[in-house]
């Protein structure tokens, strides 16, 4: 059976993987149980380069489609009040393969040279800087002077301070913003699709929480996953970021879920696990093979996370393993 978004080849051990009894799912190393900081303790981001009736009856249509082909499975929730499911963009849901060779093609156009490689471990590098300068109660778009753009601009002028060569035009940061606005720049990982109609068709409320511009509706609507969602919270529209509290329960209102009733999922520790615990919800974090292998490339410790990829995350659901008390992770917590 073709899948009907049409870039998921659905095999039988993906089939098998996503629609398997509860139970039979194999469970990886380095799975972890992700803890609720106790009252008191101090707590400890994501990278780049709405619900109208019109909207909800896209979803439903969606979700008959879906029905109407071969995946029937139908699972049950230990967690009884479990009713929504939200997730992160960046290395959750999407993501950008050739980041370092855009960057380095349009650098080289303006007179800069830089290797590819070169150039996604600069990018990872001022990300984090310009993530641990900015305002944790403000979103760092919405807080520039120039919006945006202004920001993104900054941070084309910032890596050229690094590499101590001249600041190219401000041609060079529109042609990067555009470009990574754009569907061509952005791949969507395999397992997405079918994984987010699957938990639709369980009758799950979905949503996005994301720490992004004006850019990301736009995104995902070409890459084909906005109609999966009940709201896209991002973070400029917001007017803060993940981890802030205020985001999550944004996205919740409206989805119309309570904190406890909903899970959230997304690479970060801090803006993920640690953001959606703190408002109250249950929280996986996911942690891809190609996150596993650039830190080891950058002789960093591997990040220990729940999830591998999405495939498992019905059956897990199915099994009531979505939410856990303990201790807190200890991983990295800026992970570009």
């Amino acid at each position: 059976m073709g899948s009907r978004l049409g870039f998921f080849d659905k095999s039988d051990e993906t089939r098998r993987r996503l629609l398997a009894p509860p139970g039979e799912e194999h469970q990886g190393p380095g799975e972890q149980q992700v803890d609720r900081p106790s009252e008191g303790e101090p707590p400890e981001e994501e990278s780049q380069p709405g619900g109208d009736q019109e909207q909800a009856g896209n979803r439903a249509d969606r979700r008959k489609t879906h029905r109407s082909q071969a995946i029937t499975a139908r699972v049950g929730y230990p967690l009884p009040m479990l009713q929504a499911v939200t997730f992160d963009v960046t290395h959750t849901l999407i993501h950008a393969p050739r980041l370092g060779e855009i960057y380095a093609e349009v650098l080289g156009k303006h007179g800069v040279d830089i290797d590819p490689p070169g150039a996604l471990r600069l990018v990872g590098e001022v990300w984090q800087e310009l993530a641990c300068s900015a305002d944790p109660g403000l979103d760092r778009f919405a807080a520039h002077p120039e919006g945006e753009r202004g920001w993104w601009r900054r941070f084309l002028e910032r890596m050229c301070e690094h590499l101590e060569v001249p600041v190219p035009s401000r041609f060079a940061a529109a042609e990067l913003f555009h470009r990574f606005g754009t569907a061509a720049a952005w791949e969507v990982y395999p397992e997405v699709p079918e994984v987010l109609a699957v938990l639709a068709d369980q009758g799950l409320r979905l949503g996005v929480i994301s720490n992004w511009d004006h850019r990301l509706p736009a995104l995902l609507e070409e890459l084909g996953l906005a109609g999966f969602f009940g709201t896209l919270t991002y973070s400029q529209k917001a007017g803060m970021e993940k981890p802030d509290s205020r985001i999550f329960l944004q996205a919740l209102a409206e989805l119309g879920v309570e904190p406890s009733a909903a899970l959230h999922v997304g690479d970060g520790r801090l803006e993920d696990v640690e953001g959606a615990v703190a408002t109250g919800m249950n929280a996986l974090r996911l942690v891809r093979p190609d996150r596993v292998d650039l830190f080891a490339r950058r002789g960093r410790q591997e990040p220990s996370g729940d999830l591998r990829d999405l495939s498992s995350l019905p059956e897990r659901l199915a099994s009531g393993r979505a939410g856990w008390t303990g201790r807190r992770p200890p991983d990295p917590v800026l992970d570009f």
